[in-house]
């Protein structure tokens, strides 16, 4: 059975290309205009992609992620004012992720499969905690109480010690030598943030 999409997007032209190009792909796919012309679909798709054509950058995300709170449907944005900022917002409302509008055919299939997975994953764990809830092989929910560690590699300024401040995760310079040779003070990073010699930095795992 294909894959459920569901995309949310104001401007028609960019629903309708979204919509040609996740078919030819194999993709299930149903559109709507904002939220309100969605009528439930959402309950049952393995993923929403959302355009913010319209409103601010959290605004629907948030409306969506309570709407259909407990579903596990991932959220992709596609973002026409791309900016980290927006970015972060969208993020903090409740999406998985999210692109600009003028992102590549290919970039924008990769993420729909990466993030499809990870639904998948969510509501099969979600299947066996409650068969196993029913069966009362249960236990108690562990809390790990324990701070993230991020490796910052690179010809940082002050970005690690904001980030350690604005996060409260344990940010930790790294010299590339040492990272490799897992030389590092003996503690696994749990995330990694690299800078190229043109001074753009990524994240290499989601830590926020």
């Amino acid at each position: 059975m294909p894959k459920r999409v569901l995309v949310i997007d104001g401007m028609p032209t960019h629903r309708i290309r979204l919509s040609a190009l996740l078919e030819e792909a194999g993709y299930d796919v149903a559109t709507a205009r904002d939220l309100f012309d969605v009528q439930g679909a959402v309950g049952q798709g393995d993923l929403v992609i959302v355009g913010l054509s319209d409103g601010g950058p959290g605004q629907l995300v948030s409306q969506i992620a309570t709407a259909w709170a407990g579903a596990n449907c991932p959220i992709l944005c596609m973002d026409p004012k791309m900016s980290p900022l927006r970015r972060l917002l969208v993020l903090r409302a409740g999406a998985r992720d999210a692109l600009p509008y003028r992102a590549s055919d290919e970039l924008i299939l990769a993420m729909t499969r990466r993030l499809i997975r990870e639904g998948e994953a969510k509501r099969e764990a979600e299947r066996r905690r409650i068969t196993a809830a029913s069966f009362g092989l249960a236990e108690a929910q562990t809390v790990f109480d324990r701070p993230t560690s991020v490796a910052c590699i690179g010809a940082f300024d002050l970005l690690p010690e904001r980030l350690g401040a604005l996060l409260g995760h344990t940010i930790v310079r790294h010299a590339s030598t040492d990272t490799l040779n897992d030389t590092g003070g003996g503690a696994r990073a749990d995330a990694f943030l690299l800078q190229n010699r043109i001074g753009w930095a990524g994240a290499a795992t989601d830590f926020a």
